[in-house]
Protein backbone atom coordinates (compact mmCIF):
# COMPACT_ATOMS: atom_id res chain seq x y z
CA UNK A 1 0.00 0.00 0.00
CA UNK A 2 1.67 3.40 -0.93
CA UNK A 3 1.99 5.63 2.22
CA UNK A 4 1.06 9.24 2.24
CA UNK A 5 4.68 10.50 2.05
CA UNK A 6 4.93 8.25 -1.28
CA UNK A 7 2.02 9.45 -3.14
CA UNK A 8 3.26 13.36 -2.47
CA UNK A 9 6.88 12.00 -3.42
CA UNK A 10 5.67 10.75 -7.00
CA UNK A 11 3.81 14.31 -8.03
CA UNK A 12 5.32 15.55 -11.27
CA UNK A 13 6.12 19.13 -10.12
CA UNK A 14 9.07 20.67 -8.16
CA UNK A 15 8.84 21.12 -4.79
CA UNK A 16 8.51 24.88 -5.40
CA UNK A 17 5.95 24.86 -7.78
CA UNK A 18 3.81 22.67 -5.56
CA UNK A 19 4.32 24.74 -2.32
CA UNK A 20 3.14 27.91 -4.90
CA UNK A 21 0.19 25.66 -5.62
CA UNK A 22 -0.40 24.76 -1.75
CA UNK A 23 -0.35 28.04 -0.77
CA UNK A 24 -3.04 29.00 -3.43
CA UNK A 25 -5.12 26.53 -2.52
CA UNK A 26 -4.82 27.11 0.88
CA UNK A 27 -5.91 30.87 0.56
CA UNK A 28 -8.74 30.11 -1.75
CA UNK A 29 -10.06 27.37 1.09
CA UNK A 30 -9.41 30.18 3.70
CA UNK A 31 -11.64 32.82 2.01
CA UNK A 32 -14.34 30.25 0.80
CA UNK A 33 -16.99 29.72 3.68
CA UNK A 34 -18.18 26.35 2.75
CA UNK A 35 -14.45 24.94 2.01
CA UNK A 36 -13.20 26.65 5.66
CA UNK A 37 -16.43 24.82 7.57
CA UNK A 38 -14.93 21.50 5.80
CA UNK A 39 -11.57 22.07 8.28
CA UNK A 40 -13.24 20.72 11.50
CA UNK A 41 -13.60 17.72 10.18
CA UNK A 42 -10.56 16.42 9.85
CA UNK A 43 -8.66 14.71 12.81
CA UNK A 44 -5.79 15.69 14.24
CA UNK A 45 -5.30 13.49 17.07
CA UNK A 46 -2.27 11.85 15.94
CA UNK A 47 -0.55 15.30 15.54
CA UNK A 48 -1.60 16.83 18.70
CA UNK A 49 1.24 15.12 20.88
CA UNK A 50 3.81 17.03 18.07
CA UNK A 51 2.35 20.49 17.83
CA UNK A 52 1.26 22.50 20.21
CA UNK A 53 -2.56 22.97 20.26
CA UNK A 54 -1.79 26.97 19.25
CA UNK A 55 -0.78 25.85 16.15
CA UNK A 56 -4.03 23.53 15.22
CA UNK A 57 -5.17 26.24 12.44
CA UNK A 58 -2.29 26.38 10.75
CA UNK A 59 -2.34 22.53 10.97
CA UNK A 60 -5.96 22.25 9.57
CA UNK A 61 -5.21 24.73 6.65
CA UNK A 62 -2.30 22.33 6.06
CA UNK A 63 -3.45 19.41 5.81
CA UNK A 64 -6.73 20.30 3.75
CA UNK A 65 -4.53 22.25 0.82
CA UNK A 66 -2.37 19.15 1.08
CA UNK A 67 -5.53 16.72 0.32
CA UNK A 68 -6.60 19.10 -2.40
CA UNK A 69 -2.96 19.67 -4.47
CA UNK A 70 -2.04 15.54 -4.04
CA UNK A 71 -5.83 14.52 -3.92
CA UNK A 72 -5.11 12.49 -0.86
CA UNK A 73 -7.20 11.51 2.02
CA UNK A 74 -5.69 11.81 5.41
CA UNK A 75 -7.39 9.76 7.90
CA UNK A 76 -7.47 8.87 11.65
CA UNK A 77 -4.17 7.38 11.75
CA UNK A 78 -1.86 9.02 9.33
CA UNK A 79 2.04 7.58 8.97
CA UNK A 80 3.92 8.72 11.79
CA UNK A 81 6.68 9.73 9.26
CA UNK A 82 3.97 11.79 7.83
CA UNK A 83 3.23 13.31 10.97
CA UNK A 84 6.59 14.42 11.93
CA UNK A 85 7.19 15.99 8.58
CA UNK A 86 4.14 18.13 8.76
CA UNK A 87 4.60 19.06 12.42
CA UNK A 88 8.64 19.76 10.95
CA UNK A 89 7.07 21.90 7.88
CA UNK A 90 4.93 24.39 10.17
CA UNK A 91 7.41 24.79 12.97
CA UNK A 92 9.85 25.53 10.00
CA UNK A 93 7.43 28.01 8.53
CA UNK A 94 6.85 29.83 12.32
CA UNK A 95 10.79 30.61 12.43
CA UNK A 96 10.96 32.14 8.84
CA UNK A 97 8.35 34.22 10.25
CA UNK A 98 5.43 33.55 7.79
CA UNK A 99 3.30 31.20 9.01
CA UNK A 100 0.44 29.46 7.31
CA UNK A 101 -2.03 31.96 9.38
CA UNK A 102 0.18 34.76 8.84
CA UNK A 103 0.16 34.26 5.40
CA UNK A 104 -3.67 33.99 5.52
CA UNK A 105 -4.35 37.30 7.97
CA UNK A 106 -1.93 39.21 6.24
CA UNK A 107 0.21 39.54 9.22
CA UNK A 108 4.15 39.07 10.06
CA UNK A 109 6.68 38.61 12.88
CA UNK A 110 9.04 41.56 13.77
CA UNK A 111 12.21 41.46 11.87
CA UNK A 112 13.78 41.78 15.08
CA UNK A 113 11.74 38.74 16.38
CA UNK A 114 12.74 36.30 14.60
CA UNK A 115 14.91 34.10 15.29
CA UNK A 116 18.05 34.81 14.59
CA UNK A 117 19.69 31.72 12.77
CA UNK A 118 17.68 32.49 10.46
CA UNK A 119 17.77 36.11 9.27
CA UNK A 120 21.33 35.35 7.37
CA UNK A 121 19.72 32.64 5.50
CA UNK A 122 15.96 34.67 4.63
CA UNK A 123 17.94 37.71 3.78
CA UNK A 124 20.29 35.84 1.52
CA UNK A 125 17.70 34.29 -0.80
CA UNK A 126 15.73 37.58 -1.04
CA UNK A 127 18.73 39.11 -2.19
CA UNK A 128 19.32 36.34 -4.69
CA UNK A 129 15.78 36.45 -5.84
CA UNK A 130 15.83 40.15 -6.57
CA UNK A 131 19.06 39.96 -7.93
CA UNK A 132 17.74 37.10 -10.73
CA UNK A 133 15.13 39.17 -11.85
CA UNK A 134 16.64 42.12 -11.80
CA UNK A 135 20.62 41.18 -12.60
CA UNK A 136 21.55 45.02 -14.01
CA UNK A 137 21.17 46.46 -10.61
CA UNK A 138 24.07 47.09 -8.36
CA UNK A 139 24.44 43.87 -5.90
CA UNK A 140 24.81 46.59 -3.15
CA UNK A 141 21.68 48.65 -3.73
CA UNK A 142 20.29 45.39 -4.02
CA UNK A 143 21.17 44.38 -0.66
CA UNK A 144 19.95 47.76 0.81
CA UNK A 145 16.59 46.82 -1.22
CA UNK A 146 16.12 43.40 0.37
CA UNK A 147 16.85 44.71 3.93
CA UNK A 148 14.45 47.61 3.58
CA UNK A 149 11.31 44.80 2.27
CA UNK A 150 12.89 43.19 5.69
CA UNK A 151 12.62 45.70 8.19
CA UNK A 152 9.29 46.65 7.19
CA UNK A 153 7.61 43.73 6.89
CA UNK A 154 6.71 43.89 3.13
CA UNK A 155 9.01 40.84 2.44
CA UNK A 156 9.28 37.46 3.53
CA UNK A 157 10.33 33.81 2.72
CA UNK A 158 8.01 30.30 2.95
CA UNK A 159 10.00 27.31 3.16
CA UNK A 160 8.96 24.53 0.55
CA UNK A 161 6.96 21.49 1.32
CA UNK A 162 9.09 18.66 1.18
CA UNK A 163 6.82 16.68 -1.46
CA UNK A 164 10.05 15.18 -2.90
CA UNK A 165 12.69 13.75 -1.05
CA UNK A 166 16.22 15.25 -1.02
CA UNK A 167 15.29 18.33 -2.86
CA UNK A 168 16.99 21.73 -2.58
CA UNK A 169 14.36 23.93 -4.36
CA UNK A 170 14.55 27.27 -3.26
CA UNK A 171 12.09 29.16 -0.88
CA UNK A 172 8.68 31.25 -2.15
CA UNK A 173 9.45 35.18 -1.41
CA UNK A 174 5.74 36.65 -0.52
CA UNK A 175 5.43 40.63 -0.57
CA UNK A 176 3.34 42.73 0.11
CA UNK A 177 3.40 47.09 -1.06
CA UNK A 178 2.33 47.98 2.41
CA UNK A 179 2.00 46.13 5.99
CA UNK A 180 -1.75 45.91 6.49
CA UNK A 181 -1.86 44.82 2.57
CA UNK A 182 -2.25 40.89 1.58
CA UNK A 183 0.53 38.81 1.02
CA UNK A 184 1.16 38.51 -2.73
CA UNK A 185 3.39 34.73 -3.68
CA UNK A 186 6.32 35.85 -6.12
CA UNK A 187 6.66 33.70 -9.03
CA UNK A 188 7.31 36.18 -11.64
CA UNK A 189 9.04 39.43 -11.79
CA UNK A 190 5.40 41.20 -12.15
CA UNK A 191 4.62 40.26 -9.29
CA UNK A 192 6.98 42.35 -6.98
CA UNK A 193 6.81 45.61 -9.00
CA UNK A 194 3.69 47.30 -7.08
CA UNK A 195 5.87 46.94 -3.77
CA UNK A 196 9.17 48.15 -5.61
CA UNK A 197 7.83 51.22 -7.33
CA UNK A 198 5.72 52.28 -4.32
CA UNK A 199 9.17 52.22 -2.49
CA UNK A 200 12.33 53.06 -4.94
CA UNK A 201 10.33 55.10 -7.57
CA UNK A 202 14.22 56.32 -8.29
CA UNK A 203 14.70 52.90 -9.53
CA UNK A 204 13.21 51.94 -13.28
CA UNK A 205 12.35 48.17 -12.32
CA UNK A 206 11.95 46.80 -15.58
CA UNK A 207 15.33 47.33 -16.98
CA UNK A 208 17.17 47.33 -13.58
CA UNK A 209 19.06 50.06 -14.10
CA UNK A 210 18.89 52.72 -11.30
CA UNK A 211 17.55 55.96 -12.94
CA UNK A 212 20.28 59.09 -12.33
CA UNK A 213 18.08 62.07 -12.71
CA UNK A 214 16.67 63.55 -9.41
CA UNK A 215 13.61 62.26 -8.16
CA UNK A 216 11.26 65.45 -7.44
CA UNK A 217 8.25 64.59 -5.43
CA UNK A 218 4.73 66.52 -5.92
CA UNK A 219 1.89 66.05 -3.43
CA UNK A 220 -1.62 67.17 -4.69
CA UNK A 221 -4.18 67.09 -1.52
CA UNK A 222 -8.04 67.39 -2.81
CA UNK A 223 -9.89 69.64 -1.65
CA UNK A 224 -13.45 68.84 -4.09
CA UNK A 225 -15.16 65.33 -3.58
CA UNK A 226 -13.15 63.10 -6.50
CA UNK A 227 -14.93 62.35 -9.49
CA UNK A 228 -14.61 60.81 -12.80
CA UNK A 229 -14.36 64.26 -13.75
CA UNK A 230 -11.62 64.87 -11.75
CA UNK A 231 -9.63 61.56 -13.27
CA UNK A 232 -10.37 63.06 -16.02
CA UNK A 233 -8.31 66.03 -15.10
CA UNK A 234 -5.24 64.13 -13.75
CA UNK A 235 -5.23 61.93 -16.47
CA UNK A 236 -4.50 64.53 -18.96
CA UNK A 237 -2.10 66.72 -16.57
CA UNK A 238 -0.08 63.56 -16.56
CA UNK A 239 -0.29 62.57 -19.77
CA UNK A 240 3.21 61.58 -22.03
CA UNK A 241 5.21 62.49 -18.42
CA UNK A 242 7.34 59.75 -16.73
CA UNK A 243 6.41 59.35 -13.24
CA UNK A 244 5.50 56.54 -10.41
CA UNK A 245 2.18 57.68 -7.74
CA UNK A 246 1.23 55.95 -4.31
CA UNK A 247 -2.47 57.46 -2.90
CA UNK A 248 -3.42 57.68 0.67
CA UNK A 249 -6.76 58.56 2.19
CA UNK A 250 -6.45 59.26 5.89
CA UNK A 251 -9.80 60.65 7.05
CA UNK A 252 -11.32 63.29 4.84
CA UNK A 253 -7.96 63.79 3.86
CA UNK A 254 -7.21 62.28 0.09
CA UNK A 255 -3.33 63.05 -0.88
CA UNK A 256 -1.95 62.01 -3.77
CA UNK A 257 1.56 61.05 -4.21
CA UNK A 258 3.91 61.52 -7.47
CA UNK A 259 7.73 60.94 -8.05
CA UNK A 260 9.38 62.82 -11.15
CA UNK A 261 12.63 62.22 -12.67
CA UNK A 262 12.78 65.62 -14.02
CA UNK A 263 12.10 68.70 -12.30
CA UNK A 264 10.78 70.11 -15.65
CA UNK A 265 8.33 67.20 -16.13
CA UNK A 266 6.99 67.90 -11.94
CA UNK A 267 7.02 71.80 -13.40
CA UNK A 268 4.82 70.94 -16.13
CA UNK A 269 2.39 68.46 -14.34
CA UNK A 270 1.49 71.16 -11.76
CA UNK A 271 1.32 73.98 -14.58
CA UNK A 272 -1.11 71.30 -16.64
CA UNK A 273 -3.11 70.59 -13.18
CA UNK A 274 -3.68 74.28 -12.40
CA UNK A 275 -4.83 74.76 -16.02
CA UNK A 276 -7.37 72.02 -16.78
CA UNK A 277 -8.68 72.46 -13.09
CA UNK A 278 -9.84 75.79 -13.73
CA UNK A 279 -12.52 74.11 -16.45
CA UNK A 280 -13.53 71.67 -14.24
CA UNK A 281 -14.02 73.11 -11.21
CA UNK A 282 -11.74 70.50 -9.27
CA UNK A 283 -10.20 72.08 -6.09
CA UNK A 284 -6.85 70.88 -4.90
CA UNK A 285 -3.64 72.42 -3.71
CA UNK A 286 -0.11 71.23 -3.69
CA UNK A 287 1.80 70.15 -0.65
CA UNK A 288 5.44 69.27 0.43
CA UNK A 289 6.19 65.32 0.64
CA UNK A 290 9.43 63.72 0.36
CA UNK A 291 10.34 59.52 0.15
CA UNK A 292 8.51 58.49 3.54
CA UNK A 293 5.78 60.59 2.48
CA UNK A 294 5.76 59.10 -0.38
CA UNK A 295 5.59 55.77 0.59
CA UNK A 296 3.16 55.51 3.41
CA UNK A 297 0.48 55.56 0.03
CA UNK A 298 -0.66 52.74 -1.61
CA UNK A 299 0.27 51.51 -5.13
CA UNK A 300 -1.38 53.07 -8.32
CA UNK A 301 -4.17 55.39 -8.16
CA UNK A 302 -6.95 53.10 -7.54
CA UNK A 303 -7.90 55.15 -4.74
CA UNK A 304 -9.28 57.98 -6.62
CA UNK A 305 -9.57 56.62 -9.87
CA UNK A 306 -13.08 55.31 -11.65
CA UNK A 307 -12.61 51.34 -12.17
CA UNK A 308 -12.64 51.87 -16.13
CA UNK A 309 -9.55 54.75 -16.05
CA UNK A 310 -8.10 51.97 -13.77
CA UNK A 311 -8.25 49.11 -16.36
CA UNK A 312 -6.93 51.87 -18.97
CA UNK A 313 -4.12 53.06 -17.16
CA UNK A 314 -3.32 49.73 -16.22
CA UNK A 315 -3.11 50.40 -12.06
CA UNK A 316 -5.50 47.34 -11.30
CA UNK A 317 -5.18 46.86 -7.76
CA UNK A 318 -2.63 44.40 -6.50
CA UNK A 319 -3.88 40.85 -5.52
CA UNK A 320 -1.80 37.76 -4.41
CA UNK A 321 -3.65 35.50 -6.53
CA UNK A 322 -5.86 36.79 -9.00
CA UNK A 323 -4.72 39.90 -10.94
CA UNK A 324 -4.05 41.06 -14.26
CA UNK A 325 -0.90 40.73 -15.79
CA UNK A 326 -0.71 42.55 -18.61
CA UNK A 327 1.55 45.50 -18.11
Amino acid sequence: MVSVLEHLDQLAEDNHDLTVRLLVKIHSIHKTPRLRQKLVKISLSQFESHFPHSGMRDLRYLLSGLMAVGGIEIGRDPPATFVLVVCEYLRTCESHGASIGEFLSASAKKWDKIRPKYQDLIRVHLNGALQGSFPRLDPDRMIRVASYLLVHDLARVVPVFPFHKLSLDSPITVIRAQPDLPWGIVTETFDALSTLYSHFPQIEWKSGVCCEDKICFVGVRFLSPVSAKTSLVLQKSLSGLPHRSTTRITGKKKLLSLAFYSETDANLFKFNLNHYSKFSRTHQQFVSIDLSDYRQGYPGLSGFFDSETIREQGLEPWSAVEKNRES
